[in-house]
């Protein structure tokens, strides 16, 4: 069964690179957002712990390169994609429309939305979360700070120090 696109949760991959790497923060992670796998569903066993940890390392390890500007490096891995043609009900054209199979595919699949679509990941000096700048995003290319507000926090502190 195909995992329904999360739509109204397009960066939830930062979500879960920032899980507590304990069994109950993977629980928590499951039993908010529905199985990582196929293999915990349709077993009844659940997903395994240290696997779905080190995914969750993995894409950690890849949004702190990509927020220190370097280099993706090893490619990005899908395991299952169901790619259909559609209508797109406004403009009548066709487009692509990709599904993962999973949460941990729809997971992957949104980073690799995210650095294909030109934006920057950054970590915010003041809060260390990850954000998007440049392209597409609400912060500009060169933005050190996820919001104005913690901006001026940061810049606060140091004056104060």
């Amino acid at each position: 069964m195909p995992y329904k696109p999360l739509s109204k949760l397009p960066e939830l991959f930062k979500v879960f690179a920032k899980i507590p790497r304990t069994a109950e923060g993977v629980l928590n992670f499951i039993n908010t957002y529905g199985h990582f796998t196929n293999a915990g569903l349709a077993h009844r066993t659940g997903d395994m712990v240290p696997a779905v940890l080190d995914e969750a390392e993995e894409i950690s390890k890849r949004l702190n390169r990509l927020s220190l500007n370097s280099r993706l490096g090893a490619d990005i891995r899908i395991t299952t994609l169901h790619a259909s043609l559609v209508t797109d009900r406004v403009t009548g054209g066709v487009e692509l429309k990709l599904t993962p199979a999973t949460l941990r595919d729809a997971l992957w699949l949104q980073l690799a939305q995210a650095i294909t679509e030109g934006a920057k990941i950054r970590k915010c000096l003041h809060c260390n979360e990850w954000f998007r700048a440049g392209p597409g995003a609400d912060r500009r290319a060169d933005a050190e700070f996820c919001s104005d507000e913690h901006r001026k926090r940061f810049n606060s502190l140091q004056r104060s120090r």
